[in-house]
């Protein structure tokens, strides 16, 4: 039944769980747990192993399905626009262009992509990852099937 549903994706998510300690149970609790550098280093650390791992599906499929793949700002609308786009991956200094109109453009981009169904992941340009996002341009997919 539904609790069953409940439980297996419950346990399925055990590895994303960050056992803290906490003075109290209340609300202000969370906030000191959230505030301990330790909590910080180790939400940051799960976030970035998502990221490395999208990063590393998309560098595999570049080098073995190079149609399962598109990187560019006009590539990845394209694909977007084709409802191509199983992931798409975006490197934080994008939110950070000079110009409003150019950031908004970027927010318009991640909010299309997720109404159409793709897995956003922004990344760190301070982290390894985001670093290697950004020789391809601060913007990659990973598409759900083939584009010429």
């Amino acid at each position: 039944g539904r609790r069953g549903e409940e439980g297996r994706s419950l346990q399925k998510s055990r590895s994303k769980w960050v056992l803290m300690h906490a003075n109290s149970a209340h609300k202000h609790a969370l906030a000191e747990v959230l505030a301990d550098p330790a909590t910080l280093a180790r939400v940051a650390d799960i976030k970035a192993a998502a990221e490395v791992a999208a990063l590393a599906t998309f560098l595999t499929l570049m080098a073995s399905q190079p149609d399962r793949v598109t990187y560019g700002y006009k590539h990845v609308v394209a694909a977007l626009e084709q409802g191509a786009i199983d992931k798409m991956l975006l490197s934080d200094n994008l939110f950070r262009a000079r110009t409003i109109a150019r950031r908004k453009q970027y927010v318009g981009l991640v909010e299309a992509a997720k109404e159409a169904g793709a897995v956003v992941h922004i990344f760190s340009s301070l982290h390894v990852s985001g670093e290697q996002l950004a020789l391809l341009g601060g913007i990659a997919a990973v598409l759900r099937f083939p584009l010429a």
